[in-house]
């Protein structure tokens, strides 16, 4: 039987600089009830470009529903996550 073990992943997500969209994205893991360990939002080397990087502590298949809702979001140009 397999078990669930929360790992640390990191969200490296790239959006366009847009007002709002850091609430939109929170958004997504407050529904999932995720506690955010650290958040660094930067200016990218692209003008008008923001990106952002999350680390939060969660299983696997959290992980794949959250990368696929943020995808979603308008402005979000691209989602990577890693354990």
């Amino acid at each position: 039987m397999e078990t669930n073990q929360t790992k640390e992943y990191v969200f490296s997500i790239l959006t366009e600089n847009h007002p709002g969209i850091l609430h939109r994205i929170a958004s997504v893991f407050l529904r999932r009830k995720v506690n955010i360990e650290t958040l660094n939002v930067t200016a990218s080397a692209q003008e008008g470009f923001s990106r952002f990087i999350i680390v939060v502590l969660i299983e696997d298949a959290v992980a794949q529903t959250i990368t696929r809702q943020i995808q979603k979001i308008v402005g979000v140009v691209c989602v990577n996550s890693n354990n």
